[in-house]
């Protein structure tokens, strides 16, 4: 009972009773739209004979298929009494709300498991007979209808005396929410982004409401963000709500009209039009925050006192930073929000609003960034590793990483020095895309600090990411490249040590290299064994010229 209970109330944001239903006519055909793979389920309440020509009005009304009655059990072809008819009559007017209308017919409809009729694509064409019928969308989701938000679609209709037929459509009348994440080297808005560990990452999510017919029949209406930060943490100070009237259709988050600074957008947050009690925000999990609006109908902002339609758009934006944790590329920093919304326009038997809400699917958008694994190596054997070098790392805006346990922490006009381990690697995780310069401030014991070529070795990193699959909410690395940049001969990217790295996969995350050092010379130097060894030659060479000249003294006596 309570099911079907729900889906009545479902029901009632899409139907009209009577005279305001929508008319069909005696043998009339019913057919799905040209490319609607939907199945509907088509339940007759009640049957009956057309007042005459072209009237709307039915006469001797009996029990469908589908009828029933809330004061006792129908049978089919039972008459319809008179007080059923006057209670439908008093309902049938143009005051009465939509929802106070299918508050009525639920009560003369049991929705069983056999309908009167089917619309598939066995049988994509009904004809009707005479009477008024409940068609439901009943069509089994799969993960990629849900993502576009295909909502379930009910109809009442009149099915009367003339000549026109009627067509079933899909209709969208819930919430959708879409998520996006900027790219900080061009401004836009993507559904994927990198950067480098320490930068300030800025998402844009955008949330529409159900069209307006539907929005204005809820007494009250939930509106709720749930946003989940994968390795992330959200700047609480940094959360904005925005609305923008009348754009709902509005799907590019770049486009003009969404400029925030604009004056078309209205700030909904607690230092705007809106207190606390109207919208609440819950940073508690700095990684998985909400913000909720209690009730957006009764909801009124500007000076003016504007009413909120469901022709309208609300944008929420925000900022994050990576946390200690953050995910090298492969598998992405996934980062995920739905809305929570009132799916049920009913009112209870005390008169208050229904509480039951739904969930839009889950909206994605990804963040990447990049590791280099450098290795300084001897350049007369590139399997000999060298321990000792000091290198800094400078980005494209001539600032240098400060670099903590081998994670980028900040950018500024020092950094720090990295040194070579016993492996000759020098590991710097959270890059961005973009060029760097590893510059060499000292080299390894017996080698030389390379001049010329300079000690500057610079690379470029490239990457593509989109999702895994069509059907997948996943992103992952389509391309991860490193180039050299300029001819320094000492610089060999894709290589680590002496084993080739230019077929890793790109999901790996990394960027290779090897950094050449040429060994010093190894003659003696002054003050060495060098300088003994001239004295002793010079010692000898002065003893045999003595001896020479003793020797010519002693002949020349004799």
């Amino acid at each position: 009972m309570r099911k079907f209970k729900k889906i009545m109330a479902a029901a009632a944001a899409a139907v009209m009773t009577l005279a305001m239903t929508v008319s069909a006519f005696a043998d009339t055909t019913i057919s799905r739209q040209s490319g609607d793979e939907h199945i509907y389920k088509v339940y007759q309440i009640f049957k009956g004979e057309p007042v005459e020509a072209g009237s709307n009005e039915l006469k001797n009304l009996k029990y469908g298929k589908n009828g029933s009655d809330v004061t006792r059990t129908a049978v089919e072809n039972d008459t319809v009494s008179t007080d059923v008819l006057n209670t439908l009559r008093t309902v049938n007017n143009a005051e009465k709300t939509d929802v106070e209308k299918m508050e009525v017919i639920k009560n003369y409809l049991a929705r069983t498991t056999e309908s009167f009729a089917t619309i598939n694509s066995s049988t994509p064409n009904l004809v009707l007979p005479v009477g008024y019928y409940l068609i439901e969308d009943v069509t089994e989701k799969t993960e990629l209808e849900t993502k576009v938000d295909n909502s379930r679609n009910y109809k009442v209709v009149l099915v009367s005396n003339g000549s026109a037929n009627l067509e079933v459509t899909i209709k969208r009348n819930v919430p959708t929410v879409s998520k996006f994440i900027q790219e900080n080297s061009t401004s836009q808005f993507e559904k994927t982004a990198d950067f480098s560990r320490n930068e300030t990452i800025t998402f844009r999510i955008l949330g529409t409401l159900p069209e307006d017919v539907d929005f204005q029949r809820y007494t009250n209406y939930k509106y709720q963000f749930t946003d989940k930060l994968e390795h992330m943490n959200v700047n609480p100070e940094s959360i904005k709500v925005y609305l923008f009237a009348g754009k709902k259709t509005e799907t590019d988050p770049n486009a003009d009209d969404l400029k925030v600074a604009s004056a078309t957008a209205t700030l909904l947050d607690n230092s705007g039009a809106l207190d606390a009690a109207k919208m609440s925000v819950n940073t508690t999990n700095t990684a998985n925050f909400t913000v909720e609006f209690k009730d957006l109908r009764t909801l009124t902002y500007g000076s003016d006192n504007k009413k909120i339609t469901g022709n309208d758009l609300i944008v929420l934006e925000y900022t994050a930073t990576f946390d200690n944790e953050t995910v090298v590329a492969g598998t992405a920093n996934p980062n995920e929000v739905d809305l929570t919304y009132s799916s049920n326009p009913n009112l209870d038997g005390d008169g208050n609003q229904s509480p039951d809400t739904e969930k839009t699917p889950k909206s994605y958008a990804a963040a990447f960034t990049y590791k280099l694994d450098a290795t300084k190596v001897d350049s007369t054997n590139s399997s000999t590793t060298l321990r000792g070098a000091k290198f800094k790392i400078r980005n494209s805006n001539n600032k240098y990483a400060t670099i903590v346990n081998g994670k980028v922490t900040g950018w500024d006009d020092e950094g720090n020095e990295i040194i070579t381990e016993d492996n000759g690697q020098i590991l710097v995780d959270g890059l961005d895309q973009g060029t760097y310069t590893l510059v060499e401030t000292a080299a390894p014991a017996n080698y030389k600090l390379p001049t010329s070529p300079a000690n500057e070795f610079s690379f470029k990193i490239t990457a593509t990411a989109d999702l895994k699959t069509s059907s997948t909410t996943e992103y992952e690395l389509k391309t991860l490249t490193i180039a050299k940049v300029g001819e320094n001969p000492l610089l060999e990217v894709n290589k680590r040590a002496n084993v080739a790295k230019d077929t890793a996969p790109a999901t790996e995350g990394t960027v290779y290299a090897n950094i050449k050092n040429v060994p010093t010379s190894s003659l003696p130097t002054t003050g060495g064994i060098g300088t003994k060894l001239f004295y002793i030659v010079g010692g000898a060479m002065m003893f045999a010229a003595a001896a020479l000249l003793v020797v010519k003294k002693l002949r020349r006596n004799a």
